[in-house]
């Protein structure tokens, strides 16, 4: 882990997946929730985790001097683009009618949300480039190797 507020995130979904735990012990019973808004919220966590992240790294960018090695150009970071695209869903599902729900106990869904801020923290540093491309064999699925873009 990089820096603190790396282990600040590891130690949120460590937290939530021991609270988890002991919710299930202390809390039977379920709580349902409606499809639309379990993608609209889910949307929502990662987009605010991403933003929170994105301050501190403001911050931290400040006061350091900027790099001018750094890549430039039209980036969406995955985070992001993926709660953006979960909120659409939601919406779209609640126009259509989506009425469908989920019932699971309250430690599940917490067990579920320290695992989807996990994942946030897993993909923290994934970005997608958008840029033509007339050639479709030259997409890079996967890490790059060192000299190769």
């Amino acid at each position: 882990m990089k820096t603190a507020y790396d282990r600040f995130e590891v130690g949120v979904a460590v937290a939530g997946a021991l609270a988890a735990a002991g919710l299930a012990v202390a809390a039977p019973g379920r709580l349902v929730v409606g499809m639309p808004d379990l993608l609209r919220w889910g949307g929502v966590f990662l987009l605010v985790q991403g933003f929170f992240r994105d301050v501190v790294i403001l911050v931290r960018r400040r006061r350091e001097a900027r790099n001018p090695a750094m890549p430039s150009g039209f980036l969406i970071c995955v985070e992001s683009t993926l709660g953006l695209v979960l909120i659409g869903v939601a919406w779209l599902l609640a126009w259509a009618g989506g009425d469908r729900a989920l019932a699971l106990p309250p430690a599940a869904w917490l067990a579920l949300a320290a695992a989807w801020w996990a994942f946030g923290y897993a993909t923290r540093e994934m970005v997608l480039e958008l840029r033509r491309d007339p050639d479709h064999m030259n997409l890079l699925i996967g890490r790059p190797r060192r000299g190769v873009r």
